[in-house]
């Protein structure tokens, strides 16, 4: 039979009734007509399908025996408000597991799993495999294997799908993924002609801050291997400057032009990334 002319990768999942199966599920993902991959799943709710790449789970992270067991703690009472006082040790374990993930956001209108998993893999030379988790309001996550591929996606790009941006930013704590709104973005700031006696934390800590919060520098400008121009992720939330001034010695001041790899354009009401005024 011909391959059916697909313009979009199709996921076609069907009941194993007639292996006598019938708590499973196959995936058969289409891609141009052709058959790609092929999945046994077992019955899941439709959010909780987790499409892994070279393999399908349907837990990330396998918990530990006995785990599963809840109790009820006590909790203290400030001000006659019950709150639940955690212990760090507790979570500690699982910021070590999440510490090779990114957050994710792509300015798309109805980005689904599956053409995002698509797209990142075919975009993502990864040495390790990662794992795509979508959450709600536009956001996913992205679990590395390994921290070597972690580093490279945060410090590559700018990523984009379907001309709009691609917005990453590394998975720490504190993060908080319940706004729909971007009210900051990090973004790749590069500063050219700055004197190499200026490349290091402190003084591209001071430098940055003029730009708005500076997060990390590249790797390139870590080790001083490409010298035309400082490379800086900020976390912006403001309108970027083009200029910068710098008192490099004392009673000494030096303008340097700032670009960027992708500059995007905020909301001049609201103050918040991912729409314009209009």
């Amino acid at each position: 039979m011909a391959p059916l002319p697909l313009a979009h990768p199709l996921l076609l999942i069907s009941p194993l009734s007639s292996l006598g199966v019938p708590t499973s599920l196959v995936a058969l993902l289409v891609l141009g007509g052709a058959l790609v991959h092929i999945l046994r799943l077992p019955l899941l709710r439709w959010e909780s399908l987790f499409l892994l790449g070279k393999a399908y789970s349907p837990t990330l992270l396998p918990p530990p025996p006995g785990e599963r067991s809840l109790s009820f703690v006590p909790p203290r009472v400030d001000e006659a408000e019950a709150v639940a006082v955690l212990n760090p040790s507790s979570y500690a374990p699982l910021i070590q597991i999440w510490e090779n993930a990114v957050v994710g956001y792509i300015i798309v209108k109805d980005s689904g799993l599956l053409p995002v998993c698509l797209f990142l893999r075919k975009l993502w030379k990864s040495k390790g495999d990662f794992s795509l988790l979508l959450h709600a309001n536009g956001f996913f996550i992205v679990r590395f294997d390994l921290a070597e591929d972690c580093n490279l996606i945060l410090e590559g790009g700018p990523w984009t799908m379907e001309h709009r941006p691609f917005i990453l930013k590394k998975w720490s704590p504190d993060v908080r993924m319940e706004q729909e709104r971007l009210s900051s973005i990090p973004i790749w700031a590069r500063i050219p002609n700055l004197p190499l006696h200026l490349w290091n934390s402190d003084c591209l800590s001071h430098i940055g801050s003029l730009i708005e919060t500076p997060l990390f520098m590249d790797s390139a400008t870590l080790r001083c291997s490409k010298t035309t121009f400082a490379r800086l992720c900020i976390e912006a939330s403001k309108l970027l400057p083009d200029t910068i001034t710098v008192e490099t010695s004392p009673g000494f001041k030096e303008r340097f032009r700032v670009e960027y790899d992708w500059k995007p354009q905020a909301c001049q009401f609201c103050k918040t990334f991912g729409h314009d005024e209009n």
